[in-house]
């Protein structure tokens, strides 16, 4: 599918289908932009979405949220391209469930602007629990919008959020390495929300969660950069943090944090360049751990500019 304009409620929708690619298409819709389920890919059948730009009318689409890419069940032993695609003004940019492909699925190049939810990561849609493992890199996620309190488990912007539920077996985990993006502009619409938000409500303990937050540039995001929740173990190397937390929630002490861990997660935070903002409404702290059960914060060879 090359070089179309495609409006309605859903641009494309896939299930068990490979050997298909989708390129260079307008897409103008409601609700879904592309959705891909239930591919198993192998050399030469897999699946190719590059240099599409999708554009959503709006971040509800019959009170539901609206997304501008789904991969939902992708195994195999190719991986699927996604690669330079533009998505603006939906609910979610892309979401990713039960991602298990050899070599690892990337999500790459392109943009997600004026959405609530730049990437989701989860390991459930609701239904059965899926492990993901997959790579986001040299995204620009930029320029968040939107407020919906009348969906409050999800009502606020991520630049990146991961989710994990269940009982934390190694089937239902999420390894993801974030690499090279720029993350600019999420709000403080309610206290949760931050650049990267990896969140952990599983039963624990053990680690259901394995991130990678290396060499991004996360910059003006209003209540946190990187928040840790949760039965997670978390890198953060290299990146450039400027400006965060200037207007954080504020309300019941969640002040601006540049990384936080909180609720039994581990982190380790080096060689990375942190600058506070000018000003800020509320306390602004550069690493910060809260919420049992006990989390931790290994930090090493970090530059701190109280500005």
């Amino acid at each position: 599918i090359d070089g179309f304009e495609i409006r309605g409620a859903t641009g494309v929708s896939s299930s068990g289908y490979t050997g298909v690619s989708v390129r260079n298409n307008k897409f103008a819709v409601d609700g879904v932009g592309i959705s891909v389920s239930s591919a198993a890919t192998s050399p030469g059948s897999t699946w190719a979405i590059e240099d599409n730009c999708i554009d959503l009318t709006a971040q509800l689409f019959g009170g539901t949220p609206t997304y501008g890419i789904l991969l939902a069940g992708i195994s195999g032993t190719a991986a699927a391209t996604v690669d330079g695609n533009d998505i603006s003004d939906g609910f979610y940019g892309y979401i990713a469930y039960g991602i298990a492909t050899t070599p690892v699925t990337r999500i790459e190049n392109g943009s997600v602007t004026g959405a609530m939810q730049g990437v989701a990561l989860v390991n459930t849609l609701g239904g059965p629990l899926a492990p993901i493992d997959i790579e986001i890199v040299s995204l620009s996620l930029t320029s968040f919008s939107g407020s919906h309190p009348g969906l409050p488990a999800v009502n606020f912007h991520a630049g990146v959020y991961t989710y994990t539920a269940g009982s934390t077996m190694p089937s239902e985990s999420i390894d993801a390495i974030i690499r090279g993006c720029t993350i600019d502009g999420t709000g403080s619409v309610s206290p949760a929300g931050a650049a990267v938000y990896i969140g952990d409500f599983s039963a624990g303990p053990a680690i259901v969660q394995t991130i990678e937050v290396d060499e991004n540039t996360i910059t003006d995001n209003l209540n946190r950069g990187v928040d840790s929740r949760g039965y997670v173990s978390t890198a953060i190397t290299q990146n450039t943090f400027s400006g965060n937390g200037s207007a954080p929630w504020g309300a019941g002490g969640n002040d601006g944090f540049t990384i936080i861990a909180r609720n039994g997660a581990t982190v380790t935070a080096n060689n990375n360049f942190i600058t506070h903002p000018a000003s800020s409404t509320y306390p602004v702290t550069a690493l910060f751990t809260g919420n049992a059960p006990v989390s931790t914060i290994a930090a090493s060879d970090n530059s701190i500019l109280m500005n």
